[in-house]
């Protein structure tokens, strides 16, 4: 006697469908952070590969002109409405001559919204500069200790000083050897989230400081002064003099931040960092 198994088909329960969703959403809910955390470590990488490029041409530019730029430098044509940033003064140096020479040549194209937006001075992180019109950047210069940034007759206090104040620019000058602790172990550059376009001149734009008046990485309320800052969760990235980058923890000590921003540490002295919330 030949048996037949009967053939049906059913679809799925309300129960097995809840249990399908719960999976995924747990599913989701292990591989987008995971995919999150990828991307921004991508990110950064490739913030702190850019500043090593900046590191690396700034001391090129050093080793030709026995000067760190200036945050600001004179203009490179007469005819130019404002002093040149210390972007513009690298272009040579970062490869992009001919961009350099339109700068030299008073090129129309190179003023407000229309100059080059240029991914080596951005971080990919900076939602304050990515997809911006115009030439934003998210990186600034050492600038020296808190209100001496237009003096650096010291040249312990900091590297990047104002150079277009040609009377006074050759006290202002840092050449490669005056830096008596390194120039690996001297910051030259950070992220700043408050640095606008490079066609500006502003110190607190261009430059970054030290000293009681901006004692905290990341930290709200912020200083008045340029501050090193980024949206990279508890860290910025900065780079040496010497081209070398490294990430560094907001939590690092004062003194110790203070010590790497100078050329000369022994110079610095020990400052008290002000309360969090006082200035």
């Amino acid at each position: 006697m030949r048996s037949h198994r009967e053939n049906f088909s059913r679809g799925f329960t309300l129960v097995e469908l809840l249990v399908v969703i719960t999976i995924i959403g747990l599913l989701a809910a292990l591989i987008v952070p995971a995919v999150q955390g990828a991307l921004e470590t991508a990110r950064t990488n490739t913030c702190r590969n850019n500043l090593v490029q900046v590191g690396k041409a700034s001391f090129g530019y050093a080793t030709r002109k026995n000067t760190f730029p200036g945050y600001v430098n004179p203009k490179l044509h007469t005819s130019q409405a404002a002093n040149t940033s210390w972007q513009i003064a690298l272009l040579n140096d970062m490869d992009r001559a001919s961009l350099y020479n339109a700068w030299v040549n008073n090129d129309t194209t190179q003023t407000g919204n229309n100059a080059t937006n240029l991914e080596f001075y951005v971080c990919p992180s900076d939602n304050t500069a990515v997809g911006q019109t115009g030439a934003f950047t998210s990186f600034v210069v050492n600038t020296g200790k808190t209100g001496n940034q237009t003096n650096g007759s010291d040249v312990w206090d900091g590297l990047c000083h104002d150079l277009a104040d040609t009377a006074n620019a050759g006290k202002r000058k840092v050449a490669t050897d005056a830096i008596p602790d390194g120039a690996d172990v001297t910051i030259l550059a950070s992220e700043n989230l408050d640095a606008d376009k490079y066609t500006a001149v502003a110190e607190n734009i261009l430059g970054f400081q030290f000293g009681t008046a901006n004692p905290y990485i990341n930290k709200t309320p912020k200083p008045s002064t340029g501050r090193p800052s980024s949206n990279h969760a508890g860290v910025v990235n900065v780079v040496f003099a010497g081209g070398s980058a490294k990430t560094i923890d907001e939590a690092i000590d004062f003194n110790v931040w203070n010590q790497l921003m100078t050329p000369d540490g022994k110079k610095a002295g020990t400052l008290t960092p002000l309360q969090e919330g006082s200035y």
